[in-house]
């Protein structure tokens, strides 16, 4: 059986939030088994993984029913909304959790590299996967190239 990371995304019109909902719909549609992603947490100056980690323990339970070594689809990055939904924090930092127990096929959907100069170096991220789906060609190059 594979298995996704339900983002909860059904609001919203922008560009962003219409490719995680089809993602979704056409992973519904495959009849790969959904668990629910992370509920709403804040932002914090400091601490945002400490904050996720207490406020979504119900949400690390449901992961550990998935059988060992099952394939779980992951939209990339992974967000989490705030603020209900005005706001999204970047926690892909359960990545390395989740791959410890399961296959990752990440979905990707933005590269921040690709789009900003000073960001944080997603390639640790990507090494995680089993597989990887690309949008464009690219994203492709950037992930073949940085092997």
């Amino acid at each position: 059986m594979i298995y996704f990371l339900s983002e909860n995304t059904t609001t919203g019109t922008n560009a962003g939030n219409k490719a995680r909902m089809d993602t979704e719909t056409i992973l519904k549609k495959k009849k790969y088994s959904p668990i629910e992603g992370p509920k709403s947490i804040q932002r914090l100056k400091h601490g945002n993984k400490i904050s996720f980690f207490l406020k979504n323990s119900s949400f690390l339970r449901r992961l550990k029913k998935i059988p060992l070594n099952e394939y779980l689809v992951v939209q990339y990055p992974f967000l989490v909304s705030y603020k209900n939904g005005e706001g999204w924090l970047d926690c892909s930092f359960i990545l390395e959790r989740l791959a410890k127990r399961n296959k990752l096929i990440l979905v990707i959907h933005d590269i921040d590299q690709l789009r900003f100069e000073s960001s944080r170096n997603n390639i640790s991220d990507f090494k995680l996967a089993a597989y990887i789906i690309s949008h464009n060609q690219k994203m492709t190059n950037y992930l073949i190239n940085n092997n």
